[in-house]
C-alpha cells in the first residue's frame, strides 16, 4: 500500500508533520498550493457553529488528500494519515473513527485522521442563517435533491464546489440558469493549484 502523512492547514500557520502540506489561503494571503474562493477562516459561514465549520474543513481536507494521492497500479489502495487544522478539535473524539470508515467506504482506502488546533479570524455581525443549505454539485443526484427543496417551499441556499473540470462548470451554469435570480447558487473553487504536488 501507497502510505501518506498528508497536512492541511492555514497558509500562515507552520507544519507540525506531513511529507505532503497543503496551505489554504486566508483573506489576502499570497498564492498557495491550493486555490480556493473560500478562505480557511470560513467567515461566510460565521453564523453557523464552530462545529459545522470543522466538519467542511475535514471534508474538504479529504479531497485535497485523495486529489493529492495518486492510486497505486497494483494494489489500488492508500493508507492516508491525514492532519487538519480545525477550530475546536477537542470536540470530534470518536466521531473522527466514523468519519474514516465512511471515507474507506468511499475510496477504499485506509484513513487515519487527526485534529489540530487554530483560531479563526470570524467577524463580529453575522447574517442570518438560512433554513436550509444544500450541495447542489451538477451531478443527477444533487440535481433530484434540489427539485425536492424547492419543492418544499423553503429559503434554501445551494451551494456547489468547481474545480479544473469543464463538464462539471458546464452543468452547474446549466443549473444556475435554470434556477435564474430567485434561489441563491454559490459555487466556489477549490482544488490544488500545483498539479506537480500530486504525489504516487
Amino acid at each position: 500500500m501507497t502510505g501518506r502523512i498528508i497536512e492541511v492547514l492555514p497558509a500562515a500557520s507552520t507544519s507540525t508533520t506531513g511529507d505532503i502540506v497543503l496551505f489554504w489561503p486566508s483573506d489576502g494571503e499570497p498564492l498557495t498550493n491550493i486555490a480556493s474562493t473560500l478562505s480557511w477562516d470560513l467567515p461566510d459561514f460565521a453564523a453557523a457553529a464552530p462545529a459545522a465549520r470543522d466538519f467542511f474543513r475535514i471534508a474538504a481536507a479529504a479531497y485535497l488528500a485523495d486529489t493529492a494521492v495518486s492510486k497505486p497500479d497494483v494494489s489500488l489502495h492508500r493508507n492516508i494519515d491525514l492532519v487538519v487544522h480545525v477550530e475546536e478539535p477537542d470536540t470530534w473524539g470518536s466521531a473522527l473513527s466514523q468519519i474514516a470508515d465512511l471515507l474507506n467506504w468511499l475510496t477504499g482506502d485506509a484513513w487515519n485522521l487527526s485534529l489540530r488546533g487554530h483560531d479563526a479570524a470570524l467577524p463580529l455581525a453575522v447574517g442570518i442563517p438560512v433554513a436550509r443549505v444544500q450541495l447542489l454539485s451538477g451531478g443527477l443526484d444533487s440535481l433530484c435533491g434540489a427539485a425536492i427543496g424547492l419543492r418544499d417551499n423553503v429559503d434554501v441556499k445551494f451551494i456547489g464546489h468547481r474545480d479544473v473540470s469543464r463538464a462539471v462548470r458546464h452543468s452547474q451554469n446549466g443549473i444556475a440558469d435554470a434556477l435564474g435570480v430567485q434561489q441563491a447558487y454559490d459555487r466556489h473553487e477549490f482544488y490544488l493549484r500545483e498539479t506537480t504536488a500530486r504525489k504516487n
